[in-house]
C-alpha cells in the first residue's frame, strides 16, 4: 500500500497511466490508474465539435407599479441579445416570440429587438423568445504572409475605427513599450498577434474575483494588476494590438465553458464572453486569450456583436411616461442554451504530431521527449501545447510545457521538452514514466522505461532548437502636415502627423521646422502628432535620427487670390475670389503704393475702384496677421473718361437723387 500512495502522488496529472515495476524475482505488477481532471474528460465536450445545433431560450421580465392617472408617450425595452447570421459561421434558422410589437434592428452598428410597451403594459412583464441556431467553428484562412508594419495610408478609412482608444480601451506608455518589444524585428502581422496574445495569457492570469470585485478594469489596470476576466484581458489584447497600428475589434457573445468555477457562478455551462477580431491583411480572424484559441474559435462561441468597442450584451429600457414606475431589481433576462444536434464529428486541429526521444534510461540520466508537430493545412495555424510528466520527473526547459506555437502553410517544427530522471529510485524496480503532449482536441503520449541496469547519459545531444531569424524593415518615415483651420490668432500652428512605419524602435528622432525643433522616441509603427507655432509661410520640415537627414516638402494648401478686372475709364471693377482654408483674412489693395483698401473679405469680393486715368500699377496682398499668403501685381491703363459721357453720368446721378 505504500508503494500504491507514492505511485498515486507522483503521477496524479495523467490519464491513462500505467506503473511497471519488476522485483527481483521477477513477478510483474500492472497498475492502471484512471484520473479524471478539467484537462482530461471521459465524454465529448461540445468545445471540440465542429458544429452544434442550439435551442436558445430567451427570457425577459419586469414588473411595474402603476398609478391610477398613468400615461405613456413611449415605452421600450431593447434586448441585445440577437445572435443573427455571421459570415458562414452562424446561421439563424428561426426566431419566435410571444410578444408580437417587436421590431428586430440589424445594422452594421448594433444589433437588437426593440419590444413595444406602449399598449402592452402589465404589472408582471414576460417576454419568451426562442432562436434556434447553427454554429461552427470559425477558422478564417489566412494563406500568405500579410507585411507588417501597416502603413497608415495603407489602411481603409472603414478601418479606422479600429485604432482608437477610448474608456476601458486605454493606452500608457507600459503597454505601448511592451507591444513595440514583441513586435521588434517581426514582419508578419499573423506572427505578431499570436506574440502579443501568447504573452498576455502568460503574464495576466484569469481572476474570477475582479468580476465581483471591479469587473471594468482598463487596460493599464489589468497591465498593473496582472489579473482580469475575458472582457478585461481582450481590452488589453485590443489596446497593445491598436498601438501597434493593427486594426482590432471586440466579438460580444456567450460560450460554453468545463470550468467548474465558472459554471458554479454562471449556474449554468454557458456564459457571457468577449473576444477579439484581428485584421489581417482583409480578414477578420478570431482571437481568443481566454480558451487559447487563437486564429480560431470553436463551434460554441455564439456571436451576437461585433463592435469597436465593448456593447451592452443585456437589456435597457427607454420610456416617456407618468405614473409608472418599475419595480427596482426586477428587470432580468436569463438564456437556456441547449444543443440539439451535432454531428458528432471532432474539430480537426489540422495538424499531425510524432513523439520521439530515449526510451530506456538509467536513475539521474537527463532525457528529452521531441514533439514533431505538422501543419497539414495551406493556411496559417496555432496550435496549444501542453506538455505533462510525472511530478517525480524534474523539467529543464519548463518555458516549454505550455505554450502556443505558430505554424506557416505545410511547416513542420520540432519542439523539445529536457527533464532529468531522479536519482534516490528503488533499484529493485523498473519504472514506466508516461510523458504526454496534449490540448482540448488531441492526446499524445510516449512511455519511458527507466531502471538502474539501463545506459546513464549526463549529456544527452538532443536536436537544438533553431534560432529565429530577425527581419528589419527599411522604410522611410512617413509625414503628413497641414495647419490648423480656422486660426483666429496672429501665427500659424501646423499640426505634423508623423509614423515609424517600421518594425524596430528609433530613439532620439529630431523634427524641425523653421528653428523649432522636437525630439521624440517612436515605438514600432508609432504614428505621433506634433504641433509647431509659425510666424510665415514654412515650406520644408527638417528630420535627422541616426546619421540620417531627410528634408520633406510641407505642401501645404495655402489661402490664394484669383482676380479679374473691367475698367471702363475710370471705373475699375475688381472681381475677387478667396480659395482660403483659414479664417479671418485681409485683403490690402495698393494703386501706386497707396493704400486704398485693407479689410477682412469673405470668400467672394466685388470691389469698385476710382482710379485716376493712365498707367496704373495695382498689389493685392492676402494675409494674416504677419503671414501673407499671396500677393499679385498688375499695371492697368485707365483711359480718361470723354467729356460728353462724363456729363451724361452726371445728369443721370442727379436725375436718380432727383
Amino acid at each position: 500500500m505504500k508503494n500504491t500512495k507514492y505511485v498515486l502522488g507522483l503521477l496524479y496529472k495523467l490519464k491513462p497511466l500505467i506503473f511497471n515495476r519488476f522485483f527481483s524475482n521477477k513477478v510483474l505488477i500492472i497498475l492502471y490508474i484512471i484520473f479524471s481532471t478539467s484537462v482530461f474528460v471521459n465524454s465529448v465536450s461540445p468545445n471540440e465539435l465542429d458544429y452544434i445545433k442550439l435551442e436558445i431560450t430567451n427570457e425577459i421580465t419586469f414588473d411595474t407599479t402603476i398609478d391610477e392617472d398613468f400615461s405613456i408617450s413611449k415605452f421600450d425595452l431593447f434586448s441585445y441579445f440577437l445572435p443573427v447570421s455571421y459570415g458562414g459561421s452562424q446561421y439563424l434558422n428561426e426566431f419566435d416570440s410571444d410578444f408580437e410589437n417587436k421590431e428586430l434592428i440589424v445594422t452594421e452598428g448594433s444589433n437588437y429587438v426593440r419590444f413595444d410597451f406602449k399598449d402592452n403594459l402589465n404589472l408582471f412583464n414576460v417576454i419568451k423568445n426562442k432562436f434556434i441556431l447553427e454554429s461552427t467553428v470559425t477558422k478564417p484562412k489566412v494563406i500568405q504572409k500579410n507585411i507588417y508594419p501597416i502603413p497608415i495610408t495603407k489602411i481603409e478609412d472603414k478601418y479606422l475605427i479600429y485604432l482608437e482608444f477610448n474608456g476601458l480601451v486605454n493606452l500608457n506608455d507600459k503597454i505601448k513599450n511592451q507591444a513595440s518589444t514583441l513586435a521588434t524585428g517581426e514582419d508578419d502581422v499573423f506572427v505578431i498577434a499570436t506574440k502579443v496574445a501568447n504573452w498576455i495569457t502568460k503574464d495576466i492570469t484569469y481572476d474570477l474575483t475582479s468580476v465581483l470585485e471591479n469587473p471594468d478594469q482598463t487596460s493599464t489596470d489589468v497591465f498593473n494588476s496582472k489579473e482580469g476576466v475575458c472582457k478585461e484581458i481582450t481590452n488589453l489584447f485590443t489596446s497593445m494590438m491598436r498601438s501597434l497600428g493593427i486594426p482590432t475589434r471586440f466579438v460580444t457573445g456567450y460560450a460554453y465553458t468545463n470550468s467548474e468555477e465558472l459554471t458554479e457562478y454562471l449556474g449554468s455551462n454557458w456564459g457571457g464572453h468577449v473576444w477579439s477580431e484581428v485584421l489581417i491583411g482583409d480578414i477578420w480572424v478570431p482571437f481568443d486569450l481566454t480558451y487559447n484559441q487563437y486564429g480560431f474559435v470553436d463551434a460554441t462561441h455564439i456571436i451576437t456583436d461585433k463592435s469597436q468597442f465593448i456593447r451592452n450584451n443585456g437589456i435597457s429600457l427607454d420610456a416617456y411616461s407618468y405614473g409608472i414606475r418599475i419595480v427596482p431589481n426586477s428587470l432580468s433576462l436569463k438564456n437556456e442554451f441547449k444543443i440539439i444536434e451535432d454531428r458528432e464529428k471532432l474539430f480537426d486541429t489540422g495538424f499531425d504530431i510524432e513523439l520521439s526521444g530515449p526510451d530506456k534510461l538509467s536513475f539521474g540520466s537527463l532525457g528529452y521527449v521531441t514533439a514533431k508537430i505538422i501543419n497539414k493545412m495551406p493556411y496559417y495555424q496555432n496550435i496549444f501545447i501542453n506538455f505533462a510528466k510525472a511530478d517525480v520527473i524534474e523539467y529543464l526547459n519548463e518555458n516549454n510545457v505550455e505554450n502556443i506555437y505558430m505554424f506557416k502553410p505545410y511547416e513542420e517544427q520540432e519542439l523539445t521538452f529536457k527533464y532529468k530522471i531522479p536519482n534516490d529510485l528503488d533499484e529493485n524496480y523498473k519504472y514506466t514514466f508516461p510523458f504526454l503532449v496534449y490540448n482540448n482536441f488531441f492526446e499524445k503520449s510516449l512511455k519511458i522505461e527507466v531502471a538502474n541496469t539501463f545506459q546513464f547519459y549526463n549529456e544527452i545531444k538532443h536536436p537544438e532548437e533553431k534560432t529565429k531569424q530577425i527581419f528589419y524593415t527599411d522604410n522611410n518615415l512617413y509625414y503628413k502636415c497641414d495647419y490648423e483651420l480656422g486660426l483666429d490668432v496672429d501665427n500659424l500652428e501646423i499640426i505634423c502627423i508623423i509614423q515609424n512605419p517600421n518594425n524596430f524602435e528609433i530613439n532620439e528622432l529630431q523634427v524641425c521646422v523653421s528653428q523649432t525643433c522636437k525630439n521624440l522616441n517612436l515605438k514600432v509603427n508609432e504614428l505621433v502628432t506634433l504641433t509647431f507655432q509659425t510666424l510665415k509661410k514654412e515650406t520644408q520640415l527638417f528630420s535627422n535620427y541616426d546619421g540620417n537627414s531627410e528634408k520633406i516638402n510641407l505642401n501645404f494648401k495655402y489661402p490664394q487670390l484669383v482676380l479679374s478686372h473691367n475698367a471702363i475709364y475710370e471705373d475699375l471693377k475688381i472681381n475677387l475670389q478667396t480659395i482660403t482654408y483659414i479664417n479671418n483674412l485681409k485683403l490690402e489693395i495698393l494703386i501706386n503704393d497707396e493704400i486704398i483698401f485693407d479689410e477682412k473679405i469673405s470668400e467672394f469680393e466685388v470691389l469698385d475702384l476710382t482710379p485716376k486715368p493712365g498707367e496704373q500699377n495695382l498689389k493685392f496682398k492676402l494675409y494674416h496677421g504677419e503671414i501673407i499668403f499671396d500677393q499679385i501685381e498688375k499695371n492697368i491703363f485707365i483711359e480718361k473718361t470723354p467729356f460728353f459721357i462724363a456729363i451724361k453720368q452726371w445728369f443721370d446721378r442727379n436725375l436718380f437723387e432727383n
